[in-house]
């Protein structure tokens, strides 16, 4: 029977619904392979930025280095970033030199050296560093070609904005390396130059650099630091002057020199290096003390401290010193007018000199051994430095060997805010008030 119309539409339905279930078929397919494609592309790039950004970073074992924890790594010295570096009369065979920039802004400067080669960190000022930056310069000086193979410089970074540069090497190179002598190491912190009267504000200074000396050029009235931490072992931190909020500076087997103007605390700590030191605190009369905390061993200790406050009177001030088997001196030639001080300062087998200013008030104990003497000598003819005539009194109480009670103050009133100790053994206490 030739077909009805009826059902001959019918037949062209059924058509057209495979027609359609086919295009909707090679459209999910088309989807399907642009899924793929995007996902494809998107590793592509990780991995490829991961390659042009540090194409060393794919064959290095970090975990053969002593990198601190919470440092990541940002840029790789390259052997082809390490050129060639000429220095006259220098005493190693080879000498290379590389480096990196850091943002000025970084809430945090850092410097790290873990590894065992010896040099200085030097930080200066160029007028040919860009303002907003920092440069670090690396000097490698060494005897082996192959140096490159166990040592790691790098540009790192930690969380919050913090950027620094860090130089290592394999952890058991120097076991295996059987030549004469460890490399050395030469760092330099290049600071811009200000064009205007105000001073850069730096956040923060950080250097952890074993076996190096610590060299700061004068940066008065160029840079101010609201915290400065420098730490270094075997070689000494010589300062022109540094003014600081807060600062650290520690070492050991070297001295510790420099001008320093600190605000808040200004911590001074060596081993077998003399302490040669001029310190001004500003106390800001908000109920919190300025420190000073300075201490050594088997080395002379030498301080000479100012103090003001913001009212130009009053304010809070604590200053420690310490050292041993030499002589300690510290000597505070100006303070604010009811000013609060406590001082402890300690030696043993060596003299103790202190020098108090004229607007000293408070009380003293000097302790020495037995067979030495304690003294209090008073300035004459010091004038009352509030202006109202009033007559200085210095008393004592106790013999001059081995212990010596003091009290100085103005006027009728024997109350002070002062409280001062000095103690020695083997050797004479002078005070001067």
């Amino acid at each position: 029977m030739p077909p009805t119309h009826s059902q001959g539409y019918i037949r062209l339905g059924a058509a057209e619904d495979e027609q359609h279930l086919g295009n909707q078929r090679s459209l999910a397919r088309l989807h399907i392979r642009r899924i793929l494609f995007a996902f494809a592309l998107i590793v592509a790039l990780i991995f490829g930025y991961q390659f042009f950004r540090s194409p060393t970073d794919m064959h290095i074992d970090y975990k053969k280095y002593d990198i601190p924890h919470g440092v990541a790594p940002e840029q790789i010295a390259s052997r082809k970033d390490w050129l060639p570096h000429h220095t006259s009369g220098h005493r190693y065979r080879y000498a290379s030199q590389t480096n990196f920039t850091l943002p000025l802004s970084s809430t945090n400067l850092f410097i790290i050296k873990t590894a065992s080669a010896g040099g200085k960190l030097d930080v200066i000022t160029s007028p040919s560093q860009p303002r907003d930056s920092v440069g670090v310069g690396l000097v490698l000086s060494y005897d082996r070609e192959d140096i490159f193979e166990h040592i790691l410089a790098l540009r790192l970074s930690r969380p919050g904005g913090e950027n620094g540069v860090g130089f290592f090497e394999e952890r058991d190179w120097r076991d295996r390396d059987h030549s004469d002598r460890s490399p050395e190491l030469d760092i330099t912190l290049v600071l811009p130059e200000s064009t205007s009267q105000t001073p850069y504000t730096i956040r923060k200074l950080e250097t952890n650099v074993s076996n190096m000396s610590q060299n700061i050029v004068d940066l008065r009235g160029r840079f101010n630091f609201n915290s400065i931490s420098l730490s270094s072992s075997n070689g000494h931190i010589d300062a022109k002057h540094l003014d600081v909020e807060t600062g650290s500076l520690k070492t050991s087997q070297g001295g510790i020199r420099g001008t320093f103007r600190a605000k808040d605390a200004l911590i001074l700590h060596t081993s077998n290096g003399p302490i040669d030191v001029d310190v001004q605190l500003e106390n800001a009369n908000d109920g919190k003390e300025t420190l000073l905390d300075a201490k050594t061993s088997n080395a002379p200790f030498r301080a000479n401290v100012t103090m003001t406050s913001t009212k130009n009177r009053e304010g809070i001030f604590r200053v420690n010193g310490k050292t041993s088997n030499s002589m300690l001196n510290i000597a505070i030639p100006k303070a604010p007018v009811d000013f609060k001080l406590g001082m402890e300062a300690t030696t043993s087998n060596g003299r103790a000199d202190i020098d108090l200013p004229p607007t000293f008030e408070g009380e003293g104990i000097l302790k020495t051994s037995a067979h030495s003497t304690a003294s209090v000598v008073e300035r004459h003819g010091v004038e009352d430095p509030t202006g109202r005539g009033r007559q200085r009194h210095v008393k004592t109480v106790g013999a001059k060997t081995g212990k010596l009670q003091l009290k100085a103050f103005w006027g009728e009133s024997e109350g002070g805010k002062g409280d001062v100790t000095v103690k020695t053994s083997q050797g004479d206490i002078v005070v001067r008030v």
